[in-house]
């Protein structure tokens, strides 16, 4: 009996070590910007990703984007821009193709992407909940 009890406590303990490392992968996102920008509504975001919007209240936008298949980027493009990885770099072929602009800059971790936001008058990007720093400006929560 006492051998079940242990493994169940060892499983147990591995369900809750799984839950810990998965859940904050899933977090929603928050959108950041430099400390110059106005709060922002969702639509708004798609269209500055999309290179619909470079400007907001005089200030021109700089997004900026984590690295393709960093799983924040890959949560950002689906609550915020309703499309994967691969709809996202198709739509910005086609319009780089028709000289429409280019895609935002890639940066390869958080830290690189805060740092570059504070640095920068109308730089926007987005990280989790709790790297944001008091240089930083909360310009929208998903929920």
């Amino acid at each position: 009996m006492q051998y079940f009890e242990e493994q169940n406590l060892r499983l147990l303990i591995l369900i809750i070590v799984l839950l810990l490392i998965i859940l904050p992968a899933v977090a929603d996102p928050l959108i950041i910007g430099h400390a110059g920008l106005p709060t922002i509504d969702q639509p708004t975001v798609q269209r500055i990703y999309t290179g619909k919007v470079v400007e907001i209240q005089g200030i021109r936008i700089t997004p900026i984007n984590l690295a393709a298949g960093h799983h924040l980027r890959q949560r950002f493009l689906q609550l915020y821009l309703q499309q994967d990885e691969d709809q996202y770099a198709a739509y910005w072929i086609v319009r780089r193709y028709v000289g429409k602009g280019k895609p935002p800059k890639d940066v390869n971790s958080t830290a690189e992407m805060r740092r570059f936001i504070a640095e920068t008058p109308g730089a926007i990007g987005y990280v989790d909940a709790d790297e944001v720093t008091s240089e930083l400006n909360i310009l929208l929560k998903n929920r």
